[in-house]
């Protein structure tokens, strides 16, 4: 990328590589989801730039730019989230997915397959979506670590099935237990964290002798694994792309099978072996076999050519618009507030709490809501509403527009009945102060 068109924004605590053209920026006090939804938008702000989100979420206020969805698995198959942690997590990524398709300016996701899917399910239009596929050779940067043979002596080079699990359902990891119950003069070598020896004592296939569960594994041993095995296996239900079988392809597996899905077909073609899992309830011989080597998989794929791709869409004139243009944009983007007009329709909080003729109480809200560094989670999206509503009533012209567009809020220290002023707002950095005075009930303005 050119030098400035790209900066990499992180925590404070995160130690971050140095790169050629990309600058790292360290900002912020906060870390995790806390860090992504406040102090992320707020350098944006500041920096009147766009963001790359790169990993399903964006904040929830303050961001325009480019966002990346891996899938909508969420969306699609809810059925895999049952339990109340899993539907906790469905439902705000299922939020994140109706935000993204909303607010983004762009998206791109990792298979066509995802693409398809995201217009689906949220209505995207084909032309604002991107394809940028992922790739392999970060297997290139690992050493294999062969003395995971030392440790479990039954796995014998070209002997065992190996294939890499979790208890979530689209891994479908029940499906390699009842292929290991078909052959059990095959050693199936399993890693992977969680309860997976619980899990398949639950599912009634615990006592399957030639299942070996390795637990976590370190990278270097994942990639001996994958070099030695009989073939790598992945029975997914569902994927946006599905990385593990390429990583072990790169790393020399003589065979990868994979699920007949849509997805695994437009990802691997020819170079995998398909199991139709509409048939094969676990059978690592009921397979349809490849028709090309993995050669031709890892010619297609690199991250030189992702990058290439991601560098014309970040270069791409309709999403890098000129300061004028976003200025025009942010006074007329106000629909975040346009959100919470259903909720506040239906009752007065003020008169809830009995307090609806009480001044004080109203300016301590107000001077809340204000403060775009406060924890309601809108930043500031509020003042700036309000400064957008200054603007348009304006008829004077007393007001620079651009000038008040460009204001950095969260410079701003929010001070109540400072000189008798119900609340003033003052930033050093814009030499600016606004000063609200708020009535209830008087006939004073």
């Amino acid at each position: 990328a050119p030098a400035g068109l790209v900066e990499l924004v992180v925590p404070p605590q995160v130690k971050a590589p140095a790169y050629q053209n990309i600058k790292v920026v360290p900002f912020g006090t906060r870390h995790g989801l806390a860090w992504q939804q406040l102090d992320y938008p707020c350098y944006l702000k500041r920096r009147s730039a766009k963001g790359l989100a790169t990993c399903n979420v964006i904040p929830w206020f303050g961001f325009t730019g480019i966002a990346v969805v891996h899938d909508v698995c969420y969306r699609a198959r809810p059925d895999f989230y049952t339990d109340p942690r899993g539907r906790l997590s469905a439902a705000w990524h299922c939020l994140q997915y109706r935000r993204i398709a909303k607010r983004a300016e762009r998206i791109i996701t990792v298979s066509e397959f995802s693409k398809s899917e995201i217009a689906k399910y949220y209505g995207v239009p084909a032309s604002k979506m991107d394809v940028v596929y992922n790739a392999w050779q970060q297997m290139q940067r690992i050493a294999p670590d062969e003395s995971i043979f030392a440790r479990h002596p039954q796995l014998k080079p070209g002997q065992y099935y190996f294939s890499m699990a979790n208890l979530l359902k689209n891994k479908n990891f029940p499906w390699v237990l009842r292929a290991a119950g078909a052959k059990p003069d095959a050693v199936f070598a399993i890693a992977g964290g969680g309860s997976l020896a619980a899990e398949a004592e639950r599912l009634g296939l615990a006592d399957l002798p030639n299942v070996l569960y390795l637990g976590y594994v370190s990278d270097g041993a994942a990639k001996a694994l994958m070099a030695h095995c009989k073939a790598f296996l992945s029975p997914t239900l569902y994927e946006g792309f599905g990385i593990p079988p390429l990583e072990a392809a790169a790393c020399g597996a003589p065979q990868i099978i994979v699920s007949d899905t849509p997805c695994m077909r437009e990802v691997y073609g020819p170079c995998a072996a398909y199991i139709d899992l509409t048939a094969n309830p676990g059978d690592v011989d009921d397979v349809t076999p490849a028709t090309a080597p993995t050669a031709a998989l890892l010619e297609k794929y690199s991250w030189d050519k992702s990058a290439e791709r991601l560098l014309q869409i970040l270069e791409n004139k309709d999403i890098i618009m000129t300061n004028e243009e976003a200025l025009k944009k942010f006074l007329l983007d106000i629909d975040c507030l346009n959100e919470l007009l259903p909720w506040a329709g239906k009752f007065n909080l003020f008169d809830v709490l009995r307090i609806s003729r009480t001044e004080i109480r109203h300016s301590n809200m107000l001077a809340w809501l204000l403060n775009a560094n406060e924890n309601h989670g809108m930043g500031d999206a509020y003042v700036k509403a309000l400064v957008q509503k200054l603007v348009a009533n304006d008829s004077a012209g007393r007001y620079d527009v651009f000038q008040l567009a460009l204001m950095d809020f969260y410079s701003f220290t929010v001070q109540r009945e400072w000189s008798n002023i119900d609340i003033l707002l003052t930033s050093s950095e814009e030499k600016t102060l606004i000063a609200f005075e708020n009535k209830v009930g008087a006939h004073e303005h």
